[in-house]
């Protein structure tokens, strides 16, 4: 009775099969990992911003003075003092003396409670004003162009945000009374 052996393995058609099958769930799946991590960056750098506006909020109440949340220079040493320039990262600061939402530094001054760096590349952050001033009872001090008392808003999206359809734009809304909501809406 002569022995038999088999060959193991996969045949040239079989490993074309596979390949083709493994090349459609990636194309399938690759673009949706992409809006994942796309819509958890513009979350993350919302949730930064908020907490830095209700910290400003916390602390002017807790001390009883103004606090102010500024837009920062490159180096987050200084307040920009440019509406579009929150994508460089903003500064929390107690800003009792001087110039309000301008950082004014000496032995009475003002002090520097957080500064963040920029935020993850490919995002904008979109607002009317270079500061946030809230005071001692946590009221927004300030309002867009300086006009009558309105809500403030900011506009926290990724670059690639486009399609109406992707619900991965962030608003974050400073009422008067200095209350800040979340709202998340489509791409414009």
């Amino acid at each position: 009775m002569p022995l038999v052996t088999r060959t193991r393995g996969f045949t040239l058609i079989e490993m074309m099969v596979a390949v083709t099958v493994l090349a459609i769930l990636l194309s399938i799946g690759i673009p949706t990992f992409s809006d994942v991590i796309r819509n958890n960056r513009t979350a993350a750098t919302t949730n930064d911003l908020v907490g830095a506006l209700n910290l400003a909020r916390s602390e002017a109440m807790k001390r009883g003075s103004p606090v102010s949340i500024c837009a920062s220079n490159d180096n987050q040493s200084a307040c920009d003092g440019n509406a579009g320039s929150w994508i460089k990262g903003w500064i929390v600061f107690s800003d009792a003396t001087g110039a309000a939402g301008t950082i004014d530094l000496g032995v009475d001054g003002d002090v520097i409670l957080q500064a963040a760096a920029a935020p993850q590349n490919l995002m904008q952050i979109n607002t009317d004003v270079a500061y946030v001033q809230f005071n001692g009872s946590g009221t927004r001090l300030n309002s867009p162009g300086g006009g009558p008392a309105a809500d403030l808003t900011f506009t926290v999206k990724n670059e690639k945000c486009t399609k109406s359809a992707d619900i991965n734009q962030r608003l974050i809304n400073i009422s008067r009374s200095g209350r800040v909501s979340l709202q998340k809406v489509g791409c414009t």
